[in-house]
């Protein structure tokens, strides 16, 4: 065969599985794919075999017909085109192994070119430099490749929630009494309470806030033993009012409060003043009447419009009944009471009925005892009667 005139002789080469695969160009056309035991070859050495065949062929003398098959006569070889290509590579898993996948990607596709060993615990940038240094002699354009499919972003680090230590709480609401200690398995997981839920049991005053209950059915104000609040007593409620599942959503639970029962409780300066406030109210739907607290009162005045609502000053001092001294009539607190509540039937009718026992609250026994006026009265003799009644006195004495 006479010898072929090549301008250009180029060869790639690919290792699949256990065969290294050479490409052979001739002036930019595919003409062989040769394969090659990887176990004899590497692809340097593959590569080699390929170059010395076709020195030793000049790629121009007989026997070259492996290598080139001559175009057909009146056949023109495409033009070749300039295209981009780009390499990328994919770090994959197998079970507790890990290997580098190599693409090269161009206008015809993507092929795969590289597929490393399967390693254990090997870092990602030390596979990618071995492909790196394995390919760049045949590739060069792999020492830019990038990673085909995005790394993972990292997992971020759940920082475990901070519980906040509890607010101090308020000097009143501590107790001098020696710190409490409880473990955790003897008091319930601190809870807020609202308004009418709670008051304390030494004032009887309203308690609104954090408290906890200890396995002794025992209720103190904060959200741990440690704080040593003050020990509240639980309100207990009842309503002898109509069914109110029907009312507005907005005013239930304010509502309930408001017609529950109602038991008045004396502040120690209500004891030192001598006169109690009383806190009632009226549906004016149906007239029903209730005492609730000063707070529950207040609220309901913003969110509740539609009631009627009284403050009463009651008086709780001596004397509770009235005390006629010197012919003159001081009213006692039963009869101030009294006239207060009948005095309210024109704003709040059926106060007078609600209201009937006006003793209520009067406790003489605790209470300062009022001291009754007491009149002095001083009498002045006439110094010459006093002379005549010792004459008269003596009369009888004559003899």
């Amino acid at each position: 065969m006479a010898n072929i005139a090549v301008n250009s002789f180029t060869f790639k080469s690919v290792l699949d599985k256990d065969t290294i695969i050479v490409s052979v160009y001739a002036d930019g056309k595919q003409i062989k794919d040769l394969e090659f035991s990887a176990i004899s070859y590497t692809i340097a050495s593959a590569e080699a075999s390929v170059q010395s065949t076709a020195e030793n062929f000049g790629i121009l003398g007989p026997g070259n017909t492996d290598l080139y098959e001559k175009a057909r006569p009146g056949v023109t070889p495409p033009a070749q085109t300039s295209t981009t290509i780009v390499y990328k590579y994919d770090i994959k898993k197998y079970g507790p192994q890990k290997y580098i996948v190599v693409y090269e990607i161009g206008s015809t596709g993507e092929k795969q070119i590289f597929e490393g060993n399967k390693l254990i615990g090997a870092p990602d940038d030390n596979l990618i430099q071995t492909a790196k240094l394995g390919l760049q002699g045949q590739y060069p354009g792999v020492v830019n490749m990038t990673r085909k499919t995005p790394s993972p972003p990292p997992v971020p680090t759940v920082e475990p929630p901070v519980t906040p230590p509890p607010s101090p709480l308020p000097e009143k609401l501590k107790t001098t009494d020696p710190p409490k200690y409880l473990p955790q398995s003897k008091y319930k997981k601190a809870k807020k309470a609202t308004l009418g839920q709670f008051i304390v049991k030494a004032t009887q005053e309203s308690y609104e806030g954090f408290y906890i209950e200890t396995y002794r059915k025992q209720y103190f104000a904060g959200q741990t033993p440690e704080q040593n609040g003050v020990e509240l007593e639980k309100v207990e409620k009842t309503s002898g009012f109509p069914d109110i599942a029907g009312y507005v959503a907005g005013g239930l639970s304010l509502l309930a409060l408001l017609q529950s029962a109602f038991k008045k409780q004396l502040s120690q300066d209500e004891i030192n003043k001598g006169i109690a406030k009383r806190y009632f109210v009226q549906d004016n739907r149906d007239k029903k009447i209730s005492e609730t607290s000063q707070e529950l009162f207040e609220q309901g005045k913003k969110e509740i419009p539609d009631f009627t609502y009284t403050e009463v000053p009651w008086h709780i001092t001596n004397p509770v009944q009235d005390l006629v001294v010197n012919g003159i009539t001081f009213k006692g607190s039963e009869s101030r009471n009294k006239e207060t509540i009948q005095n309210l039937e024109s704003t709040m009718p059926g106060i007078s009925k609600f209201v009937t026992d006006y003793t209520y609250l009067t406790t003489p026994a605790s209470l300062p005892a009022v001291q009754e006026a007491r009149v002095q009265t001083q009498v002045v003799k006439d110094p010459n009667a006093g002379q005549e009644d010792f004459r008269k006195a003596n009369f009888d004495l004559r003899k």
